[in-house]
C-alpha cells in the first residue's frame, strides 16, 4: 500500500485546530484485484492542555505554530471522511462510504523540553476508532487502531516518524472484533 496525504492545519484557538486533508492511495489487495482510494477528510483537533500563543515581535516573522504549554501533549482529533475506492483488475467497480474517525493522541519529548523544539526526539501513541455512517458494504467497515512509535523533528519544516500499528475490525455490529493488521508505518512530513 502506498499513500500520499496532503493536508492543511489551521490553529484557530489555543485549544483548537481545523484540519483538512485528502488521502490518495494505491493498494495491491490480491493477485487479481487492486484499488485506488481518494479520501477527503475534514475535522478538528482539540488540545487538552492548550498551547501558548506566540507574541509578535517587531521585525521578526510570526511563529508558524503554537508551542505546547506542558511537556506531555494530549489531544483529540475528530474527523469525517468520504472513502471513495476504485477497483482495477478482475475486481472492477467502485464503492463509497462516509465515516467518523476519533483519535486520542499522546506525545512526549525525550531529549528536549517541548515538542516544538528543533532536533527533538519523541514518543507517540494513539488510539483511533473508525465509525461508519450508514451500512457500508465494505470490508473492515468498523475498526480500531492503536499506534505507537518514535519521531524526530529536525526543524519546523521536516519531521520523521516510525510507527507500529495494530488494527482490529468487524464487518457487522453483531460480530466481534478480529485482529487483521500489523503494520510498520514510515512517515516523512514536510510542513510549509
Amino acid at each position: 500500500n502506498v499513500d500520499v496525504t496532503p493536508g492543511v492545519d489551521y490553529a484557530w484557538r489555543k485549544w483548537l485546530d481545523f484540519v483538512g486533508e485528502t488521502a490518495v492511495g494505491y493498494t495491491k489487495q490480491t493477485d487479481d484485484v487492486n484499488s485506488w482510494e481518494v479520501t477527503p477528510r475534514a475535522g478538528a483537533r482539540f488540545h487538552v492542555f492548550s498551547r501558548n500563543v506566540p507574541t509578535a515581535i517587531p521585525g521578526r516573522p510570526l511563529q508558524r505554530e503554537f508551542p505546547p504549554r506542558r511537556r506531555v501533549v494530549v489531544r483529540d482529533l475528530v474527523r469525517v471522511e468520504s472513502r471513495n475506492i476504485f477497483y482495477t483488475g478482475s475486481g472492477t467497480g467502485s464503492s463509497s462510504t462516509v465515516r467518523v474517525r476519533n483519535r486520542l493522541e499522546l506525545l512526549v519529548p525525550l531529549n528536549r523540553e517541548a515538542l516544538s523544539a528543533d532536533r527533538v526526539r519523541y514518543v507517540l501513541a494513539d488510539w483511533e476508532w473508525f465509525i461508519p455512517l450508514g451500512e457500508p458494504e465494505e470490508r473492515f467497515a468498523n475498526k480500531q487502531r492503536i499506534r505507537a512509535g518514535l519521531g524526530y523533528r529536525r526543524s519546523t519544516a521536516w519531521r520523521f516518524e516510525l510507527l507500529y500499528m495494530w488494527t482490529r475490525s468487524r464487518n457487522t455490529i453483531d460480530e466481534g472484533f478480529t485482529t487483521n493488521d500489523n503494520i510498520i508505518d514510515v512517515r516523512i512530513k514536510r510542513v510549509f
